[in-house]
């Protein structure tokens, strides 16, 4: 790629220097990969100075809760040259985490050896975040999805999703599964009677008393809609 003759290296690296993402140069034909360059957001982003920073390798924002799998795929893709893209959890000067969207890619030379090695690194702390707490709260969606609000058992849908892998382990291997179907005998009258405060305040009751029976952990309860349960015992004749 040709160059504009006004782009001068000082140009092209006071531009480097501009931006608002950290910026890495590191010496792709040495084993270590020292660090020759970093601009000024990779030192505000770290809260190292640029003196701490050169001759040092990348390894040193690395800490404990650094995943393992992601930096060998880094590696791995800096071996063959490949350019890579991954989230790291770094580690600050002063001990703080953040998230960081690195992309590196090698820097070669006419002969196409690979010189250096050029990373970009972006602080997405909140979008991670962010997308945790998501995460999270479709959980919470899903969960309650699955759930009967009023006493805690699966619901039909919670109940339907558990049904096949258990009707097939128990094909495949010949074990038992016993179903259990519940019903509250004149439960209207309850209702009708007493109110429906105290309609609900019997199918807590009986939640409750079919859990205390039903406590292994592979038996299933679920409120299968008005005043019926049902039960799955698992290997259960």
């Amino acid at each position: 790629m040709t160059v504009p003759a006004e782009l001068s290296n000082a140009v092209i690296l006071k531009a480097i220097d501009c931006s608002n993402d950290g910026v890495v140069i590191t010496a792709g034909n040495l084993s270590n990969r020292p660090i020759v360059y970093v601009n000024e957001a990779f030192c505000r982003l770290t809260r190292y100075t640029r003196d701490d920073i050169l001759g040092q390798d990348c390894r040193f924002l690395q800490g404990v809760r650094t995943n393992q799998e992601t930096l060998q795929g880094l590696r791995d893709a800096l071996a063959v040259g490949r350019c890579a893209r991954v989230r790291l959890l770094n580690y600050r000067e002063d001990g703080s985490t953040f998230w960081n969207e690195l992309s590196v890619s090698p820097v070669v030379d006419e002969q196409g050896h690979i010189t250096h090695h050029i990373g970009v690194q972006k602080d997405i702390t909140q979008q991670v975040e962010y997308e945790a707490q998501l995460n999270t709260l479709l959980e919470q969606l899903d969960q309650r999805s699955r759930t009967d609000p009023l006493t805690g058992l699966l619901n039909r849908r919670g109940l339907e999703a558990v049904v096949p892998p258990l009707w097939g382990h128990a094909v495949r291997t010949g074990a038992w599964l016993s179903l259990f179907f519940v019903d509250i005998d004149h439960f209207k009258r309850i209702n009708d009677r007493y109110g429906h405060p105290a309609g609900d305040a019997c199918l807590l009751e009986v939640a409750r008393r079919i859990n205390a029976r039903m406590h292994r952990n592979s038996d299933v309860v679920a409120r299968y809609g008005g005043e019926e349960f049902l039960i799955l015992a698992p290997g259960l004749n």
